[in-house]
């Protein structure tokens, strides 16, 4: 893949990052969700229509969260997913965006089984709105949540058999399937990479090729592969791996960019591949967009 230099997103009032951005688009327009800059526990999002100019950046009013947060396009509406706020944490929550109208936290469930240790992951699937998380209390479960309208009480939730998992999953829908990719540090630092086309039935896990990961991989789909997006043990620089449809993966491509403090985010935009970058130097949010 070629990308294109990387920029700096300036804002008026930018507040400041820490953890993974989320992007989504809706209409002509791509919004960013991401956690406030250091232990805030806030929720910030920014939009553009082009990459280039960003609106000020705007605080979910009285939202808190842990972690990265996720995002998705269900029925015109963006829901941004997230872990609840320190006092709460594990908790599952949302937010949702119609263009200038932004909601309050909206709870998924208060049952353990929808506490998760770490960030969601989301993605929509033959009409239903889809939650991939690490279960509670870091027990190695990868647990996938679905609902048809995001209703508190209209959940369900199952677990995906024979995996265990470290840190946060990523997930998306590609093909006709939904693709998850996950760690499990016991076997190393490699990223193991299993999918579904009904969510009953799962493909054994499987190693993909020559791909070292430090921190939680991250999945997106565009309509010709699969893009998976990492930080090396070894350097801090951006990595990206793309599978086809005939499901063969890449090599591991480095990409020049700033070292990394955090795992990258990403999305798509008008068919691109975008992924921002938080890196240790200052606040801001750095991206690079596909050519």
């Amino acid at each position: 893949m070629n990308f294109k230099p990387e920029t700096i997103i300036t804002t008026p009032s930018y507040y400041g990052i820490t953890d993974s951005p989320a992007y989504i688009q809706l209409g002509g327009t791509v919004y960013c969700i991401h956690h406030g800059y250091e232990n805030n526990h806030e929720l910030w999002y920014t939009k553009s229509n082009d990459l280039i100019t960003w609106t000020a950046d705007a605080q979910f009013v009285d939202v808190q969260t842990t972690f990265s947060p996720a995002a998705i396009v269900f029925n015109s509406i963006i829901y941004g997913f997230h872990n609840g706020s320190p006092n709460s944490s594990g908790d599952l929550n949302y937010v949702k965006v119609t263009g200038n109208s932004v909601t309050q936290d909206n709870p998924i469930h208060g049952l353990p089984e929808w506490k998760s240790s770490n960030s969601p992951s989301a993605t929509v699937f033959n009409n239903l709105m889809y939650l991939a998380y690490h279960g509670p209390n870091n027990n190695g479960k990868l647990l996938l949540a679905s609902s048809p309208d995001g209703v508190a009480s209209n959940w369900s939730y199952k677990e995906v058999p024979g995996i265990t998992i470290t840190g946060s999953p990523s997930m998306a829908t590609f093909n006709g399937k939904i693709y998850i990719v996950f760690r499990n540090t016991a076997l190393g630092n490699g990223v193991y990479v299993t999918s579904t086309s009904d969510t009953n039935t799962w493909t054994t896990p499987t190693l993909i090729p020559n791909v070292q990961v430090s921190g939680d991989p991250k999945l997106t789909a565009t309509a010709n592969k699969l893009v998976l997006v990492h930080r090396h043990p070894t350097n801090a620089k951006l990595h990206v791996v793309t599978c086809n449809n005939l499901g063969v993966w890449s090599a591991d491509q480095v990409v020049n960019t700033s070292d990394m403090s955090q795992d990258p985010g990403v999305g798509v935009f008008n068919g691109k591949v975008i992924v921002g970058l938080t890196i240790s130097t200052d606040a801001h949010m750095h991206l690079v967009s596909e050519l």
